[in-house]
């Protein structure tokens, strides 16, 4: 006897149809979703500025009608002995010293990633005058008549920002430029960067026993001490701005892309405002300057000193906080600018080397390979981190390993801030044309 068929259940067709629709259709959802996001990320990516993409690329390079421009700056490998020393030259044709520097291994190369034998670096002082003039002018803005013109980074900028240390570094500078010697006179237009008003202008609370750092207010008390001094340096922007027997016009200063500021302790909020509201005056080059160039370490910290009128320095802060407040600000003041640290020594001696020392070395691309042979500095896990922004330059190693019969004036001023200018020069020389290109 023949069974009649039963009919399917229609709840369980449903299940069965369910099952491959649902899938089907999040599957669906989800790549348009997805291709919903990536247009949208690359309409943004199109939008920002070409300097912001670039500084996502942290790792990458961008590419140039004039060549390929690298994220990552070449580093001013400056260790302690034995590759860092001094010589007396005593040959009449190199009457003067040397100073002769090196990493201390082998470095890969960009185009191969083969790695080369450490070379020294020798850089040469005159006693009488510089072995050649070395400008700054022409490395910020090179002629069209110069080498390599065509593969030069051009209409750059640069800033500085310290104390009379770095005020020093400036100084030699300008000598190098018009080709004098470490310690010839210059014009007081030049000369004039105070942490301060003179004397006679400021009030009796800012420095009543003219002790100037020890117990002074500079940089804290603005209305008792003064804003410290920023100026233009049109003697490093152009040769046609400036001549030797004019004085510091700022009225026509258009064209400088070089301006100093003078930082005292490393907690001062206030005037470091002013500094950079000095800067958006001037132009939005200089606000945003190409390279930073910026002495660490001399004044030290605000400790204790307070302020009568603004509320950001009536609580004090611990040395530490105050090198993560500076270093911070910065950063984030200058998110698109190379920095270059001058690190030497301050007032607060070791403890401060100790908090700010690896704090640098974090921000610049040493590998855990180029520790030092001697004189290990602390934190040296500090040495396994790379930031693509930040070059350090170690003064301290150079003013240590010198001579003791090498002159050495206010801020070692001198054969070593002659020295350190040609290491920057020489730096920014390779990180504007070349394989190492990389503004």
């Amino acid at each position: 006897m023949v069974q009649p068929q039963k009919n399917p259940n229609p709840k369980s067709s449903f299940l069965i149809v369910a099952r491959w629709i649902v899938p089907c259709v999040a599957l669906g959802l989800l790549l348009v979703v997805q291709y919903t996001r990536t247009a949208l990320t690359a309409s943004l990516q199109s939008k920002l500025p070409t300097s912001q993409q670039d500084h996502q690329r942290i790792n990458g390079v961008r590419s140039s009608t004039s060549g390929t421009i690298h994220a990552r700056c070449p580093q001013i490998d400056i260790l302690n002995r034995p590759h860092s020393f001094w010589t007396v030259e005593h040959d009449p044709a190199l009457l003067g010293w040397s100073y002769y520097y090196r990493s201390a291994v082998p470095s890969p190369t960009r185009s191969s990633g083969n790695t080369s034998p450490p070379q020294y670096h020798q850089v040469k002082v005159a006693q009488q005058a510089p072995f050649q003039q070395k400008q700054l002018q022409s490395i910020l803005s090179p002629t069209p008549t110069s080498d390599d013109y065509n593969n030069h980074t051009k209409n750059l900028s640069v800033v500085f920002y310290g104390s009379s240390h770095l005020r020093e570094l400036y100084f030699a500078l300008v000598r190098l430029s018009r080709g004098i010697k470490y310690d010839a006179p210059l014009e007081p237009a030049i000369m004039t960067l105070r942490s301060g008003l003179p004397e006679a202008q400021r009030l009796p609370r800012c420095d009543a026993d003219n002790s100037g750092w020890i117990t002074a207010l500079y940089g804290i008390d603005i209305e008792a001490c003064g804003p410290p001094t920023y100026k233009l340096a049109p003697e490093l922007s152009s040769p046609l701005l400036y001549s030797n027997n004019n004085n510091n016009n700022n009225n026509n200063n258009t064209a400088a892309n070089v301006a100093i500021g003078f930082k005292t302790f490393l907690h001062t909020p206030d005037a470091d405002e002013l500094f950079v509201q000095f800067l958006e005056q001037q132009s939005s080059k200089l606000r945003h300057p190409s390279v930073l160039v910026v002495a660490i370490g001399i004044w030290g910290t605000r400790g204790n000193r307070f302020s009568l009128n603004f509320t950001r320095t009536q609580t004090a802060l611990t040395a530490t906080q105050e090198a993560d407040y500076y270093l911070n600000w910065l950063e984030t003041t200058f998110p698109h600018s190379k920095i270059v640290y001058v690190y030497e020594s301050g007032v607060d001696g070791e403890s401060l080397k100790q908090i700010l020392l690896p704090r640098l070395l974090h921000r610049t691309m040493y590998s855990t390979s180029t520790k030092e042979n001697s004189n290990q500095d602390a934190s040296s896990e500090a040495l396994s981190h790379s930031s693509q922004d930040a070059i350090l330059i170690r003064k301290d190693i150079i003013v240590g390993t010198k001579p003791p019969t090498l002159p050495c004036a206010h801020g070692c001023g001198g054969p070593v801030t002659m020295v350190i200018a040609q290491i920057f020069l020489d730096w920014l020389s390779r990180a504007t044309t070349g394989p190492e290109r990389c503004l």
